[in-house]
């Protein structure tokens, strides 16, 4: 997963299809335009081959879930905030499991699936897929209710592997669509770039209330000088056949966007680069993190239009 790129629009409009079960809203104001690429799941053998032949890992797009007060823009739920820490656990993991089940806990297995969606804001197929028959079958509340219920067969790790239809396609590749509690915001797919590897370029549309309101945290002027950080993130989940562990990797990339009508950037030290002030610019850090290569930032000069 890599982002390319980032700008805002004054004016934007939904693209996709409706999502079954979810309810969107024409954008009332201006969106950030996030633009990535990454690869959705397991590479294809064959250019001519079906993804819904093979047993997909189940790959979900996710933003912070920071719901705040509409006028005072204070987070109901301060502890939601803290998923904004680099250092913040992920709610599925692996390492606490060991041989023969002992030691095997909820977030090693398929129950830790429901922390996710409650601790950060998936795609809203994503959480139709939790609130499903077959997942809640697979899943029951009261085994993950305590760790002594579970073992090595159950919960069913396996059911990652189940194909959700969404809008007449078949796909566990749970990118591009809505994004759950942002009714104006979605996910457009752009581009094709590899069908064999599964390689797509995609555009995170986020309209800026839905942002401001439920997913960053944010400091100025609402809708006229402010800062906002937010990550987009990546998992992917994978089933063991027939076991109850569920593999999972993820990676979060964060993002600092900056809106004002006037914008002063300068450095300092030896090299220091002119003054800079314009109406019509803003600056973007990307702040990329993940567990292999150590922390960058990235920083962009984007015409405001």
């Amino acid at each position: 997963m890599n982002i390319t790129s980032v700008a805002y629009n004054r004016s934007c409009i939904l693209e996709n299809a409706p999502t079954p079960g979810f309810e969107s809203i024409s954008p009332p104001g201006g969106c950030w335009q996030v633009e990535m690429i990454y690869m959705g799941g397991q590479e294809l053998r064959f250019s001519d081959e079906s993804s819904v032949e093979i047993k997909q890992s189940k790959n979900v797009l996710y933003l912070p879930r920071i719901e705040r007060n509409p006028d005072t823009l204070a987070p109901l739920v301060p502890a939601q905030t803290l998923t904004m820490s680099t250092g913040t656990y992920f709610p599925c993991d692996v390492t606490a499991t060991s041989a023969a089940g002992a030691g095997l806990t909820t977030k090693a297995t398929a129950c830790c699936l429901r922390s996710v969606e409650a601790n950060y804001r998936p795609n809203a197929a994503f959480a139709s897929f939790l609130n499903s028959a077959s997942f809640n079958q697979a899943v029951p509340l009261a085994t993950c209710a305590s760790a002594s219920n579970l073992n090595d067969t159950f919960p069913q790790s396996d059911i990652v592997f189940e194909l959700p239809t969404l809008n007449g396609e078949q796909t566990n590749d749970l990118v591009v669509g809505h994004i759950e509690g942002m009714p104006s915001s979605e996910v457009r797919l752009l581009e094709t770039i590899d069908y064999t590897t599964r390689t797509f370029r995609v555009m995170l549309v986020l309209e800026e209330g839905d942002l401001r309101k439920h997913a960053s945290m944010t400091q100025g002027i609402t809708g006229a000088d402010y800062n906002m950080t937010f990550f987009v993130g990546l998992a992917n989940f994978k089933g063991t056949n027939g076991g109850s562990v569920l593999n999972t990797m993820n990676v979060q990339q964060y993002i600092t966007v900056s809106k004002s009508n006037e914008l002063t950037i300068s450095t300092f030290g030896a090299n220091q680069d002119p003054l800079i002030s314009s109406e019509t610019m803003q600056l973007m850090r990307i702040k990329v993190t993940d567990y292999f290569n150590p922390v960058q930032y990235l920083y962009y000069l984007q015409v405001l239009f």
